[in-house]
């Protein structure tokens, strides 16, 4: 059982510090979006005040005044007053008689997102790969309870930190309701 154990630990060593990451990732989402990075910046947006003398071609010529604008996808009003322009990395919002919109470039971290996606939909071959890791684990740690034997081993006081280990999320689900 120990070679089993010490060899199942190093061959899911790697994969459990990529999940560990992602995790990290995915708990903190509201503080830093891992997925994407998301700039947003002032650009000069001339256009007429009114939404009825506004045409397409004007639309096109205040795109081109924007040096790295993405390919434009379309153009819409979302009011009288404001109208939202969609690229293919973004979009850009103007308020109409401004002279200035909000750019906003959205771009996916590429390693990130695929990494966090493993962890959160796992699909095809690597969903039957992630149930064999959680079963591994499981393995790894029962057998890890069992390894020592004594005061030290699993029914001396090694009782009492699993306790206290699964204590900690039997307390957070009690309180989440």
């Amino acid at each position: 059982m120990r070679a089993l154990h010490r060899d199942l630990g190093y061959l899911f060593a790697g994969v459990t510090l990529l999940y560990a990451i992602s995790g990290l990732l995915v708990n903190h989402k509201d503080a830093w979006d891992s997925d994407f990075e998301i700039r947003t910046r002032q650009v000069a947006f001339e256009l007429p005040a009114s939404r009825d003398a506004i045409t397409d071609d004007d639309v096109h010529a205040a795109i081109r005044s924007i040096a790295d604008a993405g390919v434009y996808r379309g153009h819409d009003f979302a009011s009288d007053k404001r109208l939202k322009v969609y690229f293919d990395d973004g979009s850009l919002v103007t308020l109409l008689g401004t002279g200035l919109g909000e750019y906003e470039t959205v771009r996916r971290r590429e390693l990130l997102f695929r990494l966090n996606k493993l962890h959160l939909h796992p699909r095809g071959w690597w969903r039957l790969f992630a149930d064999a890791f959680s079963i591994g684990l499981a393995f790894l740690a029962i057998s890890g309870l069992l390894l020592l034997k004594g005061r030290k081993g699993f029914f001396g006081r090694g009782k009492w930190f699993v306790l206290a280990g699964a204590a900690v999320p039997g307390v957070a689900i009690w309180f989440a309701g």
